[in-house]
């Protein structure tokens, strides 16, 4: 078989036991090599939350090699309560109490699905700053009490920050005559007077932080329903 001087450099391929020439013969089997897959994930700025409010982080990524659609990301490290959509790489946190004052380490990483793998991964912190809450009063229904008889309820409340705050009871200005409270454990009495015709009385509630300068207060008020002392009761 001859060979032309311009095909000596080029390799052969035995096709049927004949040699073609890669590249030039027809049903020539051309070897390609693949296009590497290049991933890159823009830096995340640290980032900066209040306790029990929603951070949101929109990482960015470019792919070369393959489909934008054969991305996916994922949480490689983060803090507990933390997702991110796997598909748009939307990271969402809600913090809590607990994780507030303090500083939170998130590793993000991003992945080619398709034939050919890679991963690149971005880390970022997040400061959770504690805010201060007010005090919450547990709920406090309608009480019944008898003309001439005394009344005694807990008002119950708690302060949600960590630690507690030191917090005091109080009287708003709706309180009926002769009623007292403890200021610290919200112990309430009343006695309405043996005289007391069927009503109701209203009971304004003040729940208030004493451990700083700012300190936050909640309300509430509840109502009292006095029954007439029957005629002939002593």
């Amino acid at each position: 078989m001859s060979r032309s001087r311009s095909s000596k450099s080029l390799p052969w391929i035995i096709v049927g036991g004949l040699a073609l020439v890669a590249g030039l013969a027809i049903g020539a089997v051309v070897l390609m090599q693949p296009v590497p897959v290049i991933i890159t994930l823009k830096p995340i700025a640290k980032q900066t939350v209040a306790e029990q409010e929603t951070l949101t982080v929109k990482p960015v990524a470019h792919v070369e090699g393959a489909p934008a659609n054969t991305l996916r990301f994922r949480i490689v490290s983060g803090p507990i309560g933390s997702k991110i959509n796997s598909k748009t790489g939307v990271f969402h946190w809600k913090p809590s109490e607990l994780q507030s004052n303090k500083t939170h380490k998130v590793e993000i990483g991003v992945q080619c699905t398709g034939p050919q793998k890679a991963e690149v991964t971005r880390k970022f912190s997040i400061v959770v700053k504690n805010i201060n809450e007010a005090p919450v009063i547990l709920g406090i229904g309608e009480q019944t009490v008898v003309a001439g008889e005394t009344l005694f309820i807990r008002i119950q409340a708690q302060d949600p920050d960590l630690p507690p705050q030191p917090i005091e009871f109080r009287f708003g200005a709706k309180v009926p005559q002769g009623a007292r409270m403890d200021p610290r454990t919200g112990s309430f009495e009343w006695t309405p007077p043996k005289t007391a015709t069927e009503h109701d009385e209203t009971v304004d509630v003040i729940v208030a932080e004493t451990g700083k300068k700012d300190g936050l207060k909640a309300e509430t008020q509840f109502k009292i329903h006095v029954t007439a002392l029957k005629p002939g009761a002593p």
